[in-house]
C-alpha cells in the first residue's frame, strides 16, 4: 500500500501542473486484478482532482479581484445607507463615506450574506415538546447568569460564521454584543501555500472564572481559490494511529508541506512516540527555521499553547471547538491531533466539537479513532451538522477509490429545517443521477421560501439581497448555495425548536447513537 498520495500544486505554475498530468506517477505493487483496478481508479481520480486544481490556479487572480471588488462595493453601499442613498450622495455632491475607514464595520462576503450577529438566548427556554434532535445537541450554557441561558449549538454556529470576519469585527461583536471576553484572532502560516491562510479566534464567556472557552476556525471564503484548492484536493498521507488524513488540512494546521515530504515523515516519527517530544517542542514536521519564525504562526502550536494558558487560569472552564466548511474540517482534525500528542490537560476539558458543513477529513481508521475518542461514553462530544444538499460535506468521496469517511453521526436538517440523526447524509457522494432533479427542485423551493421566511419566523430571518442572489446562482449548482452559513444558522435556530415533529427514524437514530457510544 502506498504511504501517501499527494498532488503538488500550490507553488507550481498551472502549465507545469498540466505537464505533470501526462507523467505516470509511481504506483504501489498490486496483488490482484481487483487491486490493480482500484489503483488505476485512484490514479485517474487524482488526475481529475489535479485538473480542477489547475483551473483554480488559473482563476486565482481574477477570482481575487472579483471577490475584493464585490466586498468593497457591498461595504460601500452599507456604509452609505444603501444603493439609493449612495446615488443621492453622488448626485448631490455630498461626501461619500469610505468603507474602509472603520475596519470594525467592514464585513466579509459571508457577513453580507447573513447580517445576524446577536445571540438568540430565547432558544434555551425549556420545552419538553421539542424534538429529540433539540435535546441531543442543545447543551445549555450560562443558566445562572443575568444574561440568561444560551445554547451551545447556537453559540458555536454563530462563532463559526463570525470567524470569517476580520479581527476588529470579531472583537467588537464578542465584547460589545455578546458581552464575552475576546482572547485573540490568529492568522497562521500554511507552508504548502506559502501564505497565512489559516485563521482562528478564541474567546471565553467571561474574563474571570470562565465556564466556556471557544475556538472557532475560519471556513472556505467564497473567492479564495487557496481555500477551494484545499477542499477539492483529494491528497492524503497515512499517519500512525490516525490512518489516512487529508494533506491539505494537515498543512492548514501547520504540520507539513507537500512540497517537502520529509516534513510529513517528521510528523510520522513524532506521532509514533509522542512521549519523546520535549517540553514546548512543536508537533509540526516543518523545519526549525519556519517553526521559530514569529511571523509564521503554526496553527496547531499557537492554539494549543493559548488554550493551555486559558485552562490553567480558568479551572472550571470547558473547551468547545467549532467551524464551518474548511473550518469544520480543522475543528475535527485539531482535537484528533491533541489526542495523538497526548495533551491530556486539554482533551480532558474538551466538552464538545461542533462542525457545520464539514468536508471529510480522513479514512475509515481516522473515523474509528474519532468515534473512540469523542463519541464513546455517556454522551457524544462530536456534533456534525449537515444542511440538505450541501456539497461540501459530501467531498472528498466515500467510495472504494477515495476511501474518505465521516466520523460520528450526522445531525441532518432538510430544507424545511426539520432535523434527524443518521449515520450519513443522503446522497453521500453528491454526484448521483437519482438526485439531480430533486436537488434542483429543492433549490427552487429554498429560493421561494427565502422570500417568506421572515413573515413566518420573524424579522431576524429576513434574508439580505446578497443571500437571495446567491440562492439564484444556486439554481445552476444547488449544492454550493446550500453551503451558505445562512442555512446553518436557520437550521440550529429553527430545527432545534421543532415542536411535535415526528420522524419515523428518530427513535432509530437515538438507538444508533447508543450503538456508537
Amino acid at each position: 500500500m502506498a504511504q501517501y498520495v499527494i498532488s503538488q500544486h500550490h507553488n507550481t505554475s498551472p502549465w507545469q501542473i498540466v505537464l505533470s498530468l501526462f507523467k505516470l506517477q509511481p504506483k504501489p505493487t498490486v496483488a490482484s486484478s481487483a487491486t490493480l483496478k482500484e489503483t488505476l481508479d485512484r490514479y485517474w481520480r487524482t488526475q481529475v482532482s489535479l485538473v480542477i486544481l489547475v483551473i483554480l490556479q488559473i482563476l486565482r487572480l481574477p477570482y481575487r479581484i472579483i471577490g475584493t471588488s464585490l466586498e468593497l462595493l457591498l461595504n460601500t453601499l452599507s456604509a452609505n445607507g444603501g444603493f439609493f442613498r449612495l446615488v443621492y450622495l453622488l448626485i448631490s455632491g455630498k461626501p461619500i463615506r469610505n468603507a474602509s475607514d472603520d475596519p470594525s464595520r467592514y464585513y466579509s462576503l459571508i457577513g453580507h450574506l447573513d447580517w445576524r450577529t446577536t445571540l438568540d438566548r430565547d432558544l434555551a427556554v425549556e420545552d419538553a415538546g421539542r424534538s429529540t434532535v433539540y435535546r441531543t445537541i442543545s447543551k445549555t450554557l450560562f443558566p445562572e447568569t443575568k444574561r440568561g441561558p444560551l445554547l451551545m449549538a447556537e453559540l458555536c454556529v454563530m462563532s463559526s460564521k463570525l470567524a470569517y470576519e476580520n479581527a476588529e469585527v470579531i472583537e467588537r461583536i464578542v465584547k460589545a454584543e455578546w458581552k464575552m471576553d475576546f482572547v485573540g484572532q490568529y492568522d497562521c502560516w500554511n507552508e504548502g501555500q506559502r501564505r497565512k491562510s489559516t485563521h482562528v479566534f478564541i474567546f471565553t464567556d467571561r474574563a474571570e472564572d470562565a465556564n466556556v472557552v471557544v475556538v472557532a476556525f475560519r471556513g472556505t471564503e467564497p473567492f479564495n481559490t487557496y481555500n477551494w484548492s484545499t477542499d477539492l484536493d483529494f491528497s492524503w498521507y497515512e499517519l500512525p494511529v490516525l490512518g489516512r488524513v487529508h494533506v491539505g488540512f494537515l498543512e492548514a494546521l501547520g504540520l507539513g508541506d507537500r512540497n517537502d515530504l520529509e516534513t510529513f515523515v517528521q510528523v510520522n516519527t513524532k506521532m509514533s512516540d509522542p512521549q519523546k517530544i520535549g517540553p514546548g517542542e512543536s508537533f509540526s514536521g516543518l523545519s526549525k527555521d519556519v517553526i521559530a519564525d514569529e511571523e509564521k504562526l503554526i496553527a496547531f502550536d499557537v492554539v494549543t499553547t493559548k488554550i493551555k494558558e486559558i485552562l490553567q487560569s480558568h479551572k472550571n472552564a470547558k473547551l468547545y471547538i467549532t467551524g464551518h466548511s474548511l473550518g469544520g474540517a480543522l475543528a475535527c482534525l485539531y482535537p484528533a491531533l491533541l489526542f495523538c500528542k497526548k495533551e491530556d490537560q486539554v482533551t480532558d476539558r474538551l466538552d464538545g466539537v461542533y462542525t457545520f458543513g464539514q468536508p471529510r477529513v480522513g479514512s475509515k481508521e481516522f473515523s474509528r479513532f474519532m468515534d473512540e475518542k469523542l463519541c464513546a461514553g455517556p454522551r457524544s462530544r462530536y456534533f456534525r451538522v449537515v444542511y440538505s444538499n450541501d456539497l461540501v460535506p459530501r467531498v472528498p468521496f466515500d467510495d472504494h477509490v477515495s476511501q474518505f469517511k465521516h466520523s460520528g453521526l450526522c445531525w441532518y436538517f432538510d430544507s424545511f429545517y426539520s432535523g434527524r440523526i443518521i449515520y450519513e447524509e443522503p446522497n453521500k457522494n453528491y454526484f448521483s443521477l437519482l438526485y439531480v432533479l430533486p436537488m434542483e427542485l429543492y433549490a427552487i423551493w429554498e429560493l421561494i421560501f427565502s422570500f417568506f421566511i421572515a413573515k413566518i419566523h420573524g424579522n431576524s430571518y429576513q434574508e439580505s439581497g446578497s443571500s437571495l442572489l446567491f440562492r439564484v446562482s444556486g439554481l445552476l449548482f444547488p449544492g454550493v448555495a446550500a453551503h451558505s452559513p445562512v442555512n446553518y444558522v436557520n437550521a440550529v435556530r429553527l430545527g432545534i425548536q421543532a415542536r411535535g415533529r415526528s420522524h419515523s427514524s428518530l427513535n432509530q437514530s437515538i438507538a444508533l447513537q447508543g450503538i456508537m457510544n
